[in-house]
């Protein structure tokens, strides 16, 4: 069986991935730019980033939401092939660990702009979710064509292996009462706050894996 690992995302296309130029910014990218995808590896990851993107701050709001859900293959890639980027290693490239997380995309954009540039820094990244606390994201600098979830790849740099998995579906009620709760219904969780519980989940997570226990979806300290 070849190894692969399961990431998500949220898309109304006919595909989750661009093989143009995304039309609007995120973090790691710029209006215009190479197209660049994005996938969680937490299966609420994608929910919560689309809450947060939109401003979603109630209960109400984020009940008649109505999205596609879809499961990518990954491979697992060597580790030379992947960049890991974390609040530890953040200053290697040139940036804060609040950058990771902060609202303001710019400096993360200016990074990415000039790391996809360098044919010898790794066009793939893990980072840190600032929507989910504790879980990764993965980027992918570079076009993907959607193929077949069964389908024997061909073109691993180009081919992604996908389904949908769900049709206008709502958010599970669970991140709902969350992300209501978290806000108050008044603002977004503090860019500090994140941060630090991001830090405490993968501590918590850290422990459990020097304990020789393997933590399944949960992470002490977070409600996912």
């Amino acid at each position: 069986m070849e190894g692969r690992v399961a990431a998500f995302r949220l898309s109304t296309w006919d595909t989750p991935f661009w093989v143009n130029p995304n039309r609007s910014g995120a973090r790691y990218n710029k209006h215009g730019t190479a197209p660049t995808q994005y996938l969680c590896l937490h299966p609420l990851g994608p929910w919560a980033e689309y809450i947060r993107r939109e401003d979603l701050r109630t209960q109400e709001q984020i009940a008649v939401i109505r999205q596609r859900m879809w499961a990518i293959r990954l491979p697992l890639m060597p580790a030379g092939e992947v960049f890991e980027l974390t609040y530890d290693n953040a200053s290697d490239v040139g940036l804060d660990p609040d950058d990771l997380v902060a609202d303001d995309w710019s400096r993360c954009q200016e990074v990415a702009e000039r790391l996809r540039l360098n044919p010898d820094f790794p066009k793939i990244w893990s980072v840190p979710s600032a929507a989910l606390p504790g879980t990764q994201n993965v980027v992918i600098f570079g076009p993907r064509v959607a193929v077949p979830y069964q389908s024997q790849v061909i073109d691993p740099w180009l081919d992604m292996p996908c389904s949908v998995v769900a049709e206008s579906s709502p958010p599970p009620e669970a991140l709902c009462f969350c992300r209501a709760n978290i806000s108050g219904g008044k603002a977004p969780l503090a860019m500090h706050d994140v941060l630090q519980l991001s830090r405490c989940t993968e501590a918590s997570a850290s422990r459990w894996a020097s304990d020789g226990r393997v933590p399944g979806m949960e992470v002490v300290g977070a409600p996912w």
